[in-house]
């Protein structure tokens, strides 16, 4: 459009209305000759790089009009997109000028921005040059010896000096400006103080007045206050007045004439005739909704390049500026090079004392060695310790994947004794990391060391699977709030990572992710292609990926993202190292990566969630909603219930996001609170992406939903001569009475000279512990799993199939298959350091503190399931759901609608079965109650575990019972069908005294 309306010019012939009275502004649509034409007659051409490239990702052909003499002057456009200043705009046309090798030299290039700019305005016998006669307009740079030219293309904000214009003193250093001007405004420039002059005895007296500060602190207010001054316009009777309407009828003196909005459908540009139509004709626009609800508030960037913290940040998001810029512009300042790709701001919540995100290569390249040969032969001799004489399931690993760690180990520490070795840090790490990753098995790990350890790596987008048409296809679902991009937007299809098709990508990423089988795997390889905390993951090895992808409007591009680095805040949880409180840190079962992974998402893309949450391990005292829609919660962190509607009717919903929770009892009472805020015709459970926490939480929860009685999992150690001596020290534990592991004492002692190879399996959450709440609940259950759930969540999962509460909606093949009981290093070693009952049969303590942070993570107890799959491990194996359910695009960008009404469908086709009771008296020994039940045929009833009466039902029942205990505490009432328990409900007793 640019070249048309230039093209109409031409008047016949050689014919052109140019003058040297015309400038043409940019000039980025002229080809060829159309330069020559210009400068032939007269024309001249004003240059605004930085702008161009901004918005368009490309600027005039510079050698061109410079080949062919065009008179160019420099100018730093306009705020939004153009240089914050002239000094800015040079340094950005003179990296330009050499990377199109246009042939021009700084002291060309200084002329376009003084006297060339000065001879395009006709000003030349005023402005542009040191020459007597002329106006003294100067700047004083700080140097003394170079080119004089060169100098101040490298000069930064800070190295001026003074800047005179017409002769006087306007900026400056204070000494200077207090021989030369006097009086004057400070102000600081990249700390260094600076006087402004800015007083004008012709200026308007309004704005005369204003002082640089004040006129800051102005524009910062307004542009804060954007939609409520919006409003305010929109309001006739206050906009008349603030433009000078006196009345009604007279309108006032004031109105507003904006040049960049003209009517719709027309241009303020003139209009020229060109192969057969107008140019400078725009299509109409019209906005569908007020300005007030359009605006946005707005912060006022600063002043000068040094001051500005995040210029070079937003520079590096654009999708439009060239990377050669990015790379050499940053040094005329003294900054780093950058390279294009996204980067999260400040706003993103950090660790106490972190700093802001920064990108991968950056913090690699600041993180210092710090292990000596002594520290890496200390964390392999522990290793080879916490694997050989420690982990449960080191057979079960030797056989499923062929796979000898300890030999790995072996292997190592003789490189490292060797004293020729020559790993750097990350190499070591890397090292150690896989031989513990080639187990699969997530429950054991390395964990790295300070810095590493504090940090998550990320993009600031999520990728995720759908199918359609039975093709797995994958989609951007998120985009980190200060990432602007105009075409890699939600619902963008990913096609390629790193020129590798995406799954296949994943597929390799999934390789080193240790996942225990392959749904697991693929699993894991998705979600940490975006997200990897560097606890239990090695940094990528790349310092950025390329996606090939397909926006919204259909076309295939490809974009460049930095992985960045940053330290979240802390997460809430149980503390794995607590020996203080062994009942509960020994009886974890979570997968590391998978609870940090779900913090930083939450962080980054769930940021209500994170706000409202508690900041202490204690749930919040007064329930909130994170969603409009949602049941308040005091565990905002852990749950998210409310009402869906689906295509077979209305249902409770409730998400768990994690079992990590410091109170198992606090937990399953939080749960039967919201749930009873919600329909009771049915119910869904989901635990996707679930990494499991307290073992006692997850298996007490499992009552709440069935009227038979829990059997807890139960767990086995490995028989080794130190876990039969750490056993010994806690049998019972005289650090807490509630952690006792005298039970597999016996079975271990004998195994030790039997060569058995487990102890005998006993439950680590107490049975009676999993059914002193007994069923809550009596609508049938829906629960959704996917291949991230682990740990914990799988012990939940199998409970819930063993026990045959519901049905199972997996979106994946499988759960995570993570069926361990799991210890930190750290734990280990302070239980070890108990005293034995007998001291002549103890040994030193094997265990060492590890140096700088590091830590490791052990599975010591495996889980063997119940019911009819009695025996079974969970490890590697997991639970099959019943039902697969392939998420779809309109889950996935959606509220998981096609999922929840998948398990809709369930949930309406299952029986439900009612049983209430009302106490209608308790005095001395007899007990009056009212029973009710709907689906059921017989009801039993027990007081305090024993049983008083049984009769059919077949309406509202009033019952008169025989108290069997003195000051009994509760009635559980027991409904059949067809001689199977299908409801259960109990109640707590008061005597009448």
């Amino acid at each position: 459009m640019a070249r048309s309306h230039f093209r109409a010019l031409r008047i016949d012939g050689r014919r052109w209305a140019i003058t040297d009275a015309l400038a043409g502004i940019h000039c980025a649509g002229l080809r060829g000759r159309d330069f020559a034409t210009l400068r032939s007659r007269g024309g001249a051409m004003v240059w605004s790089p930085m702008s161009n490239l901004l918005l368009y990702g490309a600027t005039a052909d510079l050698p061109r009009a410079v080949r062919e003499r065009v008179r160019i002057g420099l100018g730093s456009d306009w705020s939004p997109s153009g240089s914050k200043n002239l000094l800015s705009e040079m340094k950005v046309a003179w990296v330009v000028a050499q990377e199109l090798d246009a042939g021009i030299d700084a002291r060309d290039l200084v002329a376009m921005a003084t006297i060339e700019a000065a001879r395009i305005l006709k000003w030349d016998g005023s402005l542009g040059s040191i020459e007597p006669g002329k106006r003294a307009d100067l700047v004083v740079v700080h140097g003394r010896r170079g080119d004089p030219y060169g100098l101040l293309l490298e000069a930064r904000e800070t190295s001026i000096t003074l800047s005179i214009i017409n002769g006087r003193a306007r900026y400056g250093q204070p000494r200077m400006m207090q021989q030369l001007a006097g009086d004057g405004e400070a102000l600081q420039v990249g700390g260094s103080d600076r006087i402004l002059d800015l007083s004008d005895e012709h200026a308007d007296p309004v704005i005369g007045e204003l002082s640089l500060s004040e006129a800051r602190d102005r524009l910062e207010d307004g542009m804060a206050r954007l939609p409520e001054l919006a409003r305010r316009m929109d309001d006739g009777s206050i906009s008349g007045a603030l433009l000078g309407a006196t009345s009604a009828t007279e309108p006032g003196n004031w109105f507003l004439e904006l040049d960049h909005e003209p009517r719709p459908g027309f241009s303020a540009r003139p209009h020229l005739p060109f192969a057969g139509m107008p140019t400078g004709i725009y299509p109409e626009v019209v906005l569908g909704a007020p300005l007030a609800d359009i605006l946005q508030p707005m912060e006022l960037d600063p002043l000068t390049v040094v001051d500005d913290g995040g210029y070079w940040s937003r520079l590096a998001d654009s999708p439009n500026l060239p990377g050669y810029l990015l790379a050499e512009l940053p040094p005329l300042y003294g900054q780093r090079p950058r390279q294009r790709g996204a980067r999260a701001e400040a706003s993103l919540p950090s660790a106490d004392g972190a700093q802001e995100p920064d990108r991968l290569g950056d913090f690699l390249a600041a993180t210092a060695s710090t292990l000596t040969t002594e520290d890496r032969l200390l964390l392999v001799q522990q290793a080879m310790v916490l694997l050989g004489e420690t982990y449960v399931h080191l057979e079960l690993k030797r056989s499923m994947h062929a796979v000898e760690p300890i030999q790995q180990l072996r292997l190592l520490r003789y490189r490292l004794t060797r004293g020729d070795d020559e790993l750097s840090d990350l190499a070591f790490h890397r090292e150690l990391a896989r031989i513990f990753a080639s187990v699969r098995d997530l429950h054991t790990n390395y964990l790295l060391p300070s810095p590493l350890r504090e940090r998550t790596a990320f993009l600031p987008f999520r990728v995720e699977r759908y199918v359609e048409d039975g093709q797995a296809r994958y989609v951007v679902s998120h985009v980190f709030a200060d990432v602007h991009h105009p075409t890699f937007t939600v619902g963008a299809e990913v096609e390629h990572w790193n020129g590798v098709p995406i799954e296949r990508a994943i597929e390799i990423n999934a390789r080193v992710q240790g996942g225990s089988n392959r749904a697991a795997a693929f699993a894991r390889g998705l979600e940490s292609l975006t997200i990897r905390p560097l606890v239990r993951t090695l940094p990528p090895d790349e310092d950025w990926v390329v996606v090939g992808y397909r926006g919204l409007d259909g076309i295939v591009r490809e974009e460049r993202w930095d992985w960045l680095v940053w330290a979240p805040p802390a997460a809430i949880g149980v503390d794995p190292d607590d020996a203080d409180a062994p009942s509960r840190s020994t009886a974890l079962g979570y997968d590391l990566q998978a609870d940090a992974v779900n913090h930083a998402k939450k962080v980054l893309y769930a940021r209500r969630a994170f706000d409202v949450e508690p900041k202490t391990a204690a749930a919040l005292r007064e329930p909130v909603a994170v969603g409009s829609q949602e049941v308040a919660t005091r565990m905002p962190s852990v749950f998210r219930a409310r009402q869906v509607e689906t295509s077979s009717g209305a249902f409770a919903y409730v998400r768990i996001f994690t079992f990590n929770v410091p109170d198992a009892d606090v937990f399953v009472a939080e749960f039967v609170r919201l749930a009873e805020q919600l329909p009771p015709d049915g119910l869904i459970i989901d635990v996707r992406g679930n990494g499991g926490g307290l073992i006692l939480a997850a298996e007490q929860l499992l009552q709440v939903f069935t009227p038979r009685a829990i059997a807890p999992s139960r767990a086995q150690f490995i028989t080794t001569p130190l876990m039969l001596e750490l056993c010994e020290r806690h049998a019972p534990s005289p650090l807490d009475r509630n952690f006792d592991l005298s039970g597999w004492v016996d079975s271990m002692a004998q195994a030790v000279t039997t060569g058995a190879v487990y102890s005998q399996a006993l439950p680590i959450t107490d049975r009676q512990a999993a059914n002193e709440v007994g069923q809550t609940y009596q609508g049938p259950v829906v629960l959704i799993t996917d291949a991230l759930c682990y740990s914990a969540t799988d012990m939940f999962a199998a409970g819930f199939r063993d026990h045959d509460i519901g049905t199972i909606l997996g979106v994946d093949d499988n759960t995570g298959a993570g069926g361990a009981n799991v210890w930190t290093h750290e734990l280990l070693r302070l239980l070890m350091d108990t005293e034995h009952p007998r001291p002549s049969r103890s040994r030193s303590n094997p265990f060492r503190e590890l140096p700088n942070g590091a830590g490791m993570r052990v599975s010591v107890r495996r889980t063997i399931r119940v019911g009819d799959r009695d025996g079974t491990p969970l490890e590697d194996l997991g639970v099959t759901p019943h039902v697969r359910h392939h998420m779809t695009r309109d889950d996935v960008l959606g509220s998981n609608q096609d999922l929840i009404d998948h398990a809709g469908e369930f949930l309406a086709a299952a029986s439900v079965h009612r049983l209430d009771v009302a106490i209608d008296e308790l005095h001395d020994d007899t007990l009056t109650l009212t029973v009710t039940a709907s689906n059921v045929d017989r009801v039993d009833i027990r007081i305090d575990g024993r049983g008083v009466d049984s009769f059919d039902v077949t309406a509202a029942t009033t019952r008169r019972i025989a108290v069997p205990v003195a000051s009994p505490t509760r009635v559980d009432l027991h409904g059949y069908l067809d001689g199977r328990p299908v409801v259960r409900a109990r109640r707590p007793l008061v005597t009448d005294t």
